[in-house]
């Protein structure tokens, strides 16, 4: 694979929802936080050429954590939101148009290293990307403003995960076409609105995002503590 791999992790949240005082990503899970578990694993893919973290510019938890890779960088250029933290942090990187940038949430801590190379190995030949995603098992019901309630064919339904990994120019492109959008909630929905088909790859059901307190107690099992 020719072209270079940036990993840009958006690390900018409070954490409002998980009740407690600092950021959860800085929260320890024994004697590491989940951004230090989640770290490890990208650290361990030699294909992966740089990692960027987009932090709050008053951040005061981030600095050392550039001492455990060359590869890190740490950008203070985070935004209100996820989206906002992925556009600035995006526009601080200098890369070739067909480079990849592999974007992948903080707080998935539980990610693996042989996902994130089915996703490599899927997409390195292709000219747009893809992500990794999960199908719905669960049956999924659909209440219209009138209350009317309807079942949806699960069949065709995936849950969206991180990583997602797109060219590079493509994704500026996409993300700047689409910044005063509102219901984009990934980086996937940017393409998406371009036109463009994106690859779907098979994630697992244990690579789950820490939102809420109850999050933490299935992680700490995934993890063996």
């Amino acid at each position: 694979m020719n072209n270079k791999i940036n990993l840009l992790i958006p690390c900018a949240g409070s954490g409002s929802r998980f009740g407690v005082e600092i950021p959860k990503q800085y929260v320890h899970l024994q004697d590491i936080t989940i951004l230090e578990h989640t770290l490890n694993i990208f650290l361990e893919i030699s294909q992966i050429d740089n990692i960027f973290i987009v932090v709050k510019k008053e951040d005061k938890y981030i600095d050392r954590y550039k001492k455990i890779s060359s590869k890190i960088n740490i950008l203070r250029v985070g935004g209100e939101t996820r989206s906002e933290s992925v556009y600035n942090g995006l526009f601080q990187i200098n890369s070739q148009y067909d480079d990849w940038i592999m974007i992948h949430d903080a707080v998935r801590c539980c990610i693996t290293k042989p996902i994130v190379m089915r996703l490599i190995n899927t997409v390195k030949n292709d000219n747009v990307g893809g992500i990794v995603a999960v199908p719905i098992v669960d049956t999924i019901k659909k209440i219209s403003s009138d209350g009317t309630m309807s079942t949806l064919d699960r069949n065709s339904l995936y849950l969206a995960q991180t990583p997602q990994m797109f060219r590079f120019g493509l994704l500026k492109q996409a993300l700047s076409y689409a910044k005063n959008l509102k219901n984009l909630t990934d980086e996937a929905s940017s393409i998406e609105e371009l036109g463009y088909k994106i690859k779907l790859v098979q994630g697992c059901n244990t690579n789950i995002k820490l939102t809420l307190v109850d999050d933490l107690k299935f992680i700490k099992s995934l993890i063996g503590i």
